[in-house]
């Protein structure tokens, strides 16, 4: 997955510099204009006018940084310790407290039913994608479940 993923990895690492880039270009932009204000080579007006404009683009900026930030590199970084955590359940599972594997189960099973010996459970979207992904590698790898 992370070398599926590397440009996309790099890509936004490139974006979120280009950004922080441009931001410190604002910020100059600003001081530069606040000493034209100061020693009097534009009007008043003209300041106000320039520094909302640039406190318009600075805010995009950090918007668009924001979601950049917490792009692909992050997310895959996410899914690889779920992943992860996944194929280790069991054994963490077994050595747990009884509160603790009640957290396990219920971020596991939306619902559980006991009948006649037997128990019925609803999967969460987390535990049925993980369901279907090791149920994919099995056929793939030619397992049965």
């Amino acid at each position: 997955m992370r070398q599926r993923h590397k440009e996309n990895i790099r890509t936004s690492q490139f974006l979120a510099r280009s950004i922080k880039s441009q931001l410190e270009r604002i910020n100059r932009m600003e001081e530069n204009l606040y000493d034209d204000k100061l020693s009097g080579e534009i009007t008043a007006l003209k300041y106000e006018q320039k520094r909302d404009e640039l406190v318009s683009e600075k805010k995009q900026l950090e918007n668009r940084l924001k979601k950049t930030d917490q792009s692909i590199g992050i997310m895959l970084e996410q899914k690889l310790v779920l992943f992860e955590l996944s194929q280790k359940a069991a054994d963490l599972y077994k050595n747990k407290s009884p509160e603790q594997k009640r957290i396990i189960i219920t971020k596991l099973f939306e619902k559980l039913t006991f009948n006649d010996k037997s128990i019925s459970v609803n999967y969460t979207n987390f535990s049925r994608a993980i369901a279907q992904n090791v149920l994919k590698t099995n056929n793939l790898l030619g397992g049965k479940i």
